[in-house]
C-alpha cells in the first residue's frame, strides 16, 4: 500500500488521549487514528446507504418492482 505523508492539527486535549491510549495499548498514534478514520468512513457509507433506502422507500415505483421480486422469489420457492 502505497502512504504519505501529511500535517495536520488538533486539539491538545484530543492529542493527549490519542496518546495516552496508545502507550497503554502498545500501538502506534497513527494506527489508532487510522482505524477511528475508517470507522468514520465506514459509518458515512452506512448513513448514506439508510437515506438511499429511506428515499426509495417513498417512491411507489421501487416498492412495486420489489414487490414482483418477492413474489417470483415466494414462487420460486414453492417448487421446492
Amino acid at each position: 500500500m502505497k502512504t504519505i505523508t501529511y500535517t495536520s492539527t488538533m486539539s491538545q486535549d484530543l492529542w493527549e488521549k490519542v496518546n495516552k491510549m496508545a502507550k497503554a495499548s502498545g500501538e502506534r498514534k497513527k494506527e489508532i487514528i487510522e482505524r477511528a478514520i475508517r470507522k468514520y468512513l465506514f459509518e458515512q457509507k452506512k448513513r448514506a446507504y439508510r437515506e438511499g433506502f429511506a428515499k426509495m422507500a417513498d417512491d411507489q415505483e421501487i416498492v412495486e418492482l420489489a414487490e414482483m421480486g418477492m413474489d417470483d422469489y415466494s414462487k420460486q420457492l414453492e417448487k421446492y
